[in-house]
C-alpha cells in the first residue's frame, strides 16, 4: 500500500533519474514507501510468490533508494538496496557483496543512534535461515543502547525497531521453545548458557 502511494505521489521517471524532493518530510516518506516495497517482496518471496508482487518492484525499491543519501538517512537506503541484491543476485554488480554492505549499513546507522537498518538485515537473514546472524543482530541493538543511544529526535523510529526485532525474536523463541522471549529478555536466546526457563506461553496471553 506505501509503494503504491509512492508511485502516486511521484509517477515512475524514466531512466534512473530521480524525483525532486522539496524537503525533509518528502525524502521521509520516499523511505517509507520503500521499506513498505521492500516489505512487500520480502513477503512475496517468503510466500513464494502467493502475494503476486510484481517482480519489478524489487528493481523500483533499489533504484528509489539510491535517490536518498545513506549517511544523511541511518544506512537504510544502502540496506535497501543490500536487500534486493541478496533476493535478487543476478542484479547484483560482480564487485559487490551485499552482505558487507548490509553490514556496514547497519554500522552508519548505529553510530547515529538510528537502528532501521537493522530490522532490514534481521529481516533478511531469516529469510537466509541464518539464525545465528540474527540473534547477533537482536544483541548488537540491546547491548550498544547505553553506549550508542537512540537518536532522541526519533524516538519512535527507535520504538517501531523494536517492535519489529521483539516481534522477530518472538517467532524464533517460539519455534525453538514454543515460549516467547521471556518479560524484559530481548536480547536472550533459549541456549544461551545463562538463560532462565521462565519464558510467558503464547495461550496464556491470548
Amino acid at each position: 500500500m506505501g509503494n503504491f502511494s509512492l508511485e502516486l505521489a511521484y509517477p515512475e521517471l524514466p531512466g534512473n533519474k530521480c524525483p525532486q524532493f522539496a524537503n525533509w518530510n518528502d525524502e521521509f516518506y520516499w523511505l517509507v514507501g520503500l521499506m513498505d516495497g521492500l516489505q512487500a517482496v520480502l513477503n512475496d518471496l517468503a510466500s513464494e510468490g502467493s502475494a503476486n508482487v510484481p517482480l519489478d518492484i524489487s528493481l523500483k525499491v533499489g533504484r528509489g533508494a539510491s535517490c536518498l543519501d545513506n549517511a544523511q538517512w541511518w544506512g537504510v537506503p544502502d540496506a535497501i538496496q543490500a536487500a534486493i541484491w541478496v533476493s535478487f543476485p543476478a542484479n547484483k554488480p560482480e564487485t559487490i557483496e551485499p552482505l558487507l554492505v548490509l553490514d556496514k549499513a547497519m554500522q552508519t546507522g548505529l553510530q547515529q543512534g538510528m537502528r532501521l537498518a537493522q530490522v532490514v538485515a534481521a529481516k533478511i537473514y531469516i529469510g537466509l535461515g541464518d539464525a545465528e546472524r540474527i540473534k547477533a543482530i537482536i544483541r548488537d541493538n540491546v547491548n550498544t543502547r547505553s553506549s550508542m543511544p537512540a537518536n532522541p529526535r526519533f524516538l519512535f523510529l527507535d520504538k517501531v525497531v523494536t517492535i519489529q526485532l521483539q516481534a522477530v525474536s518472538d517467532y524464533m523463541w517460539t519455534e525453538a521453545t514454543g515460549k516467547r522471549t521471556p518479560i524484559a529478555g530481548l536480547g536472550t536466546f533459549w541456549d544461551d548458557p545463562d538463560t532462565k526457563t521462565d519464558t510467558v506461553d503464547i495461550i496464556d496471553i491470548l
